[in-house]
């Protein structure tokens, strides 16, 4: 048999076994509906709302970092040190206090986003804890032995910080520079406007 004739009668079958296979891939599904190939299934992305503040603050209204403690406020802490203006390398304007057993700045700020913003660039652990003071989100920023800042939202995209170190070596007075934190950002709360 010449290899011409066993092409002509190949022929035939191949053009049939493709009929069933383009038959087969074109035919319904049980349901009724044609199951698409090739294809990944849709997924839903959902994102998780931020952190709500119920009484929000105008932080803009505040001109002067260093008026966000009042004196009465300062002299409760027992800080007998005169306030010194700063400013960030972002153009932030804080407020620095000094003695002999601590350093305290409080920075409001109104330009880089709101608490949301810091709890998605942050992830608990590593000196990093989410926190309330008086019902506004916070949270725990460089938590160390001597030394931790506090920031706390107050409106959607502001927020402000306290960064508390104590240098008191005291072994009867343990520590404590978050909570420390949280207590005087307890009290520049009172100082800020509402919305």
């Amino acid at each position: 048999m010449s290899p011409r004739s066993t092409l002509r009668r190949g022929l035939p079958l191949a053009a049939a076994a493709l009929a069933v296979t383009a038959t087969a891939a074109c035919s319904p599904s049980s349901s009724g509906t044609p199951e698409p190939t090739g294809r990944a299934p849709a997924t839903s992305q959902t994102t998780k709302p931020g952190p709500t503040i119920d009484s929000p603050k105008n932080l803009q209204a505040v001109t002067d970092s260093c008026e966000l403690l009042t004196q009465q406020q300062l002299d409760q802490l027992g800080m007998q040190a005169e306030p010194e203006r700063k400013e960030s390398m972002l153009g932030i304007p804080s407020c620095d206090w000094s003695g002999d057993d601590f350093a305290m700045t409080i920075a409001p700020d109104t330009r880089t986003g709101g608490i949301d913003q810091l709890y998605k660039s942050n992830t608990p652990g590593q000196g990093f804890q989410k926190s309330q003071v008086k019902g506004y989100p916070a949270a725990w920023i460089d938590k160390q032995s001597i030394l931790c800042r506090v920031e706390v939202g107050v409106s959607k995209d502001s927020k402000f910080s306290v960064s508390w170190t104590s240098y008191q070596s005291d072994p009867a007075k343990p520590v404590k520079p978050c909570e420390s934190g949280e207590k005087i950002a307890a009290m520049v709360l009172q100082n800020i406007p509402d919305a």
